[in-house]
């Protein structure tokens, strides 16, 4: 974190789903769904975080998640970024 400057965790509001497809599948339309989505596509898997009430019932997908922000601003070159998120989990503030 940079001297001066606070960082706190923001609950987004919802519960997500995580979907694993095929690694050469296409990324669905559903996977936009909601006001927060993450999509990544390694050589195994594509890998989808989006609104639960957007993945169709037929999807293999684990639901029922909750999804957290930083909100500020956050010194993404200093060491122990998880660790420093963790802090909230500790403390017992999510």
């Amino acid at each position: 974190m940079r001297e001066g400057r606070s960082s706190k965790l923001a609950q987004l509001p919802g519960r997500f789903a995580i979907a694993r497809l095929d690694s050469g599948a296409e990324v669905p339309p559903w996977a936009w769904s909601g006001a927060f989505a993450s999509i990544s596509r390694s050589g195994s898997e594509l890998s989808i975080v989006c609104a639960q009430e957007g993945v169709p019932a037929h999807v293999v997908a684990d639901r029922g998640w909750r999804a957290f922000a930083v909100a500020g601003p956050m010194d993404l070159s200093i060491v122990g970024v998880l660790a420093y998120v963790t802090i909230f989990l500790r403390n017992g503030v999510i």
